[in-house]
C-alpha cells in the first residue's frame, strides 16, 4: 500500500523518498509463483482502476475474475450473489504479484528515490521533508514513537490461510460459510484463483486462536479432510498445498491519523498503521488503497487549485483524516456487526439471522443493490468531493 501512494505522488512530479527494504533487489527479480506468501486480495473495480492508473496492475495470468459468491449460514441457509453487470464483482489477485508490479513500476519514475540508511540520519534531506506518510503496518514503530493512541478490540480469533486444490472447477465463484462448532463461531472462505485448470483456491479460515494454532501444525492430509468436511463437499475433495499461515484478528483504529512533528513537518498514517477490520468482507486492501487514492486526489487538487498551500498544510491533512474516517466507519461497523452477530451463541438469534439469509435470497433487487455497494459501483464508501 505504501508503494501505491508513492507511485501516485511521484507521477504528480512530487519528489518522493522511500526507505529501501533489504529484500528490494530480490523482489524485483522474483517470480511471484515461487514466493511463500499465501495472501490473496479481492480487488474491487475502484481499486483496480487505481492500480491500473499507477501501473501497478499485474499481468492477466495472475488475475481471476470473481463472478459470483455463495454464502451459507450456520443453519444451512444459502445465499447466492452473481454480478448483474458485465463487470466482475472483484478480481482475486496474489499479494506477491501486486507487490512485484508496484516495485517494478517504481523503477520507471525519476522523481521517486529509494533511500539508504545513510539518507535517514537526523540531518538528512529525508528527515526535513514537509510530509511523511507512515504505512508501516499495524505494528508501526513510528506511530508508537509519536504516542498516537491505537484502540484495539481483539476478537479472540486468528485467520488461517493456505493454497488449496479442489476436485471440481471453481467456476470463478467464491464460497463462504458461517459455522458454529465446539470452539465457537468460524468463518470459512474459499476464493477462486487463476490457474490453467481452475482448480486452485485461496483459503481464509477465521476461528478461535487455539484451533488455528492446532490446525497450522496439523498433518496436511488430516487438515485437507477437515477442510473438505467443513466446506460441505461443495467443491469435492480439497487438498491443502502449502503450510498454513496465521495472524490475529481484531478491530483497530488510531485516534489521530495526522499531525505535525514541528511547525514545518507533518505526518499522516495510512493502511494498517491507521486502521484494521475483520477480513470476512475482503475489504482490507481496498480500504488501504482508498487511503492512498484519497490523499493523492487531495494533493492533486492542491497542486491544481491551491498551490500556495504547503504539503504540511493542516487543513488539507485534516480533510484527509476526516474523509477517510467517514468512509471507513460504515465498513468497520458492518464487518464488526456481522462477526458479532454470527459469534453470538443464542439459539433464537441464530434462527433470526438465518431467516434473514433466506429472506434476502428471495429479494433479488436488494441483493443487486448490495452487490453494487460491495463491488465499488456507486459505492457509498468512496470519497465524495
Amino acid at each position: 500500500m505504501g508503494l501505491s501512494v508513492a507511485l501516485g505522488l511521484a507521477r504528480m512530479r512530487l519528489r518522493v523518498g522511500i526507505p529501501l527494504p533489504k529484500s528490494l533487489g530480490h523482489l524485483s527479480l522474483e517470480d511471484p509463483s515461487n514466493s511463500p506468501d499465501n495472501r490473496h486480495y479481492a480487488i474491487n473495480p475502484t481499486s483496480k482502476a487505481f492500480l491500473e492508473n499507477i501501473e501497478g496492475w499485474p499481468a492477466p495470468q495472475w488475475i481471476c475474475p470473481l463472478l459470483g459468491l455463495k454464502v451459507w449460514g450456520d443453519q444451512g441457509t444459502e445465499l447466492n450473489f452473481q454480478t448483474p453487470h458485465a463487470t466482475p464483482l472483484a478480481w482475486i489477485v496474489p499479494a506477491k504479484a501486486i507487490e512485484k508490479e508496484l516495485n517494478n513500476a517504481t523503477q520507471r519514475l525519476s522523481s521517486l528515490h529509494w533511500l539508504q540508511d545513510s539518507d535517514l540520519g537526523p540531518s538528512s534531506i529525508a528527515q526535513q521533508a514537509p510530509l511523511t506518510l507512515i504505512a508501516e503496518g499495524r505494528q508501526s514503530q513510528t506511530r508508537r514513537d509519536l504516542g498516537v493512541e491505537f484502540t484495539q478490540k481483539p476478537y479472540g480469533q486468528m485467520a488461517l490461510s493456505a493454497l488449496v486444490e479442489c476436485e471440481h472447477h471453481h467456476n470463478h465463484i467464491a464460497y463462504q460459510w458461517f459455522l458454529q462448532g465446539p470452539d465457537g463461531a468460524e468463518v470459512l472462505a474459499l476464493l477462486p484463483l487463476a490457474s490453467a485448470d481452475k482448480h486452485h483456491l485461496s483459503l481464509i479460515w477465521s476461528m478461535s486462536s487455539t484451533k488455528a494454532q492446532r490446525l497450522q501444525n496439523m498433518e496436511p492430509t488430516k487438515l485437507s479432510e477437515m477442510l473438505t468436511q467443513a466446506s460441505q463437499h461443495q467443491l469435492g475433495e480439497l487438498k491443502v498445498l502449502t503450510p498454513g499461515q496465521t495472524w490475529p484478528l481484531s478491530l483497530e483504529q488510531a485516534e489521530h491519523w495526522t499531525g505535525h512533528f514541528n511547525a514545518k513537518q507533518a505526518w499522516a498514517l495510512m493502511g494498517d498503521a491507521a486502521h484494521r477490520i475483520h477480513p470476512l468482507a475482503g475489504m482490507g486492501l481496498n480500504t488501504g488503497l482508498g487511503d492512498a487514492r484519497c490523499l493523492i486526489e487531495l494533493l492533486q487538487h492542491r497542486q491544481d487549485h491551491a498551490f500556495w498551500r504547503g504539503l504540511n498544510d493542516n487543513q488539507l491533512l485534516r480533510r484527509y483524516e476526516r474523509e477517510r474516517k467517514n468512509a471507513l466507519a460504515p465498513v468497520a461497523i458492518a464487518c464488526d456487526g456481522l462477526q458479532r452477530l454470527f459469534a453470538h451463541p443464542n439459539a433464537a438469534l441464530a434462527t433470526l439471522r438465518n431467516w434473514g439469509f433466506a429472506s434476502l435470497e428471495r429479494w433479488p433487487q436488494l441483493k443487486n443493490f448490495l452487490i453494487d455497494k460491495a463491488s465499488g459501483n456507486d459505492n457509498p464508501f468512496e470519497l465524495m468531493h
